[in-house]
């Protein structure tokens, strides 16, 4: 992470000696890379590399990364982003990173986020999760899609994701 600054290509292909967190390490290089150059972290995204994880969880930290800097930003970030599951990903990110800055309030915010408000809930009951599960249970009982409202309140009862769609 430190390197991404100065060399933003050579810290994200570092991850590739990561061995088992090669996945994470991606998603938080390339958050950090989203910070300072939004244009390289949507084309490490667009290449598809990986597996359906490490595709999705890219997106998802652009999202994250750039809301804990600034939620505008990220929202407007995750609109670069291909509509559907991808987009998704990004504004769940955003929801928890506007989350740890913001906390369980920031829900209230995820209405910018249009068609994908219901991602932002999810990211943002997620996050808070671990300081707060029953209130984390309230803001999974506004998600209005009947699959993503399911998935929240199994992930806030278990801590795990099950069966989750995508």
């Amino acid at each position: 992470l430190a390197v991404v600054p100065t060399d933003p290509a050579g810290a994200f292909s570092l991850c590739d000696q990561a061995g088992m967190w090669r996945d994470f390490c991606r998603h938080d290089v390339n958050g950090e890379i989203a910070v300072v150059d939004l244009a390289q972290a949507l084309a490490h995204c667009a290449a598809e590399q990986g597996g359906p994880l490490t595709r999705k969880s890219c997106w998802h930290g652009i999202g994250k990364y750039i809301a804990r800097v600034d939620v505008g930003r990220a929202f407007a970030a995750c609109q670069q982003v291909p509509s559907g599951l991808y987009r998704e990903n990004c504004v769940h990110g955003l929801g928890w990173g506007a989350a740890e800055k913001g906390g369980i309030g920031f829900s209230m915010r995820c209405d910018q986020a249009g068609t994908e408000a219901d991602s932002c809930r999810l990211g943002v009951a997620y996050n808070h999760r671990r300081f707060d599960q029953a209130a984390s249970a309230v803001i999974c009982e506004e998600v209005r899609r009947p699959d993503l409202r399911q998935q929240c309140q199994a992930f806030v009862r278990t801590g795990r994701l099950t069966g989750s769609p995508g």
